[in-house]
């Protein structure tokens, strides 16, 4: 009997460890990410980036976002929630705070058009999202001009 208590504490231990390590390495993981905070009272995600588009999610002060892209002016920034795989739309710029570079996003939107005055330099970075397999994958794109 002494030696199951010893065995079970024994994977308590490695347990803990685990946690631990798992508690300790998540942070830094997320301030790698492209994160973006709402600093509006509340605001809309919409499923275009253009205010007349249809509302997809609301926003509050202080929730944290995820941007995965941008339209060609960087205007408006794709986003998806913190835990989620899938973008939840488009956020205006205006009602959230960043700290990295916007030309660093790939471009996911080019067919809504430019609202702002130029658009923002193309990385030659495409977001491609795999529907079978239910995942995002960057891709470099060839600009056929240059061929």
């Amino acid at each position: 009997m002494g030696g199951d208590w010893r065995f079970l504490a024994e994977h308590m231990r490695k347990f803990l460890a685990f946690l631990i390590a798992c508690l300790v390495t998540v942070p830094a993981f997320a301030q790698t990410q492209n994160t973006v905070r709402v600093v509006a009272d509340s605001a809309f995600v919409r499923q275009l980036p253009a205010f007349d588009a249809t509302p997809s999610a609301s926003v509050y002060v202080n929730d944290n976002l995820i941007a995965v892209g941008r339209n060609m002016d960087g205007l408006w920034l794709q986003v998806r929630r913190p835990m989620g795989r899938d973008p939840i739309g488009w956020i205006n710029r205006e009602v959230i705070s960043f700290t990295f570079e916007i030309a660093s996003l790939p471009i996911t939107d080019s067919t809504t058009g430019l609202e702002g005055a130029e658009p923002v330099v193309d990385t030659g970075i495409a977001l491609r999202h795999d529907v079978s397999r239910c995942r995002s994958q960057r891709v470099r794109h060839m600009d056929s001009n240059r061929l």
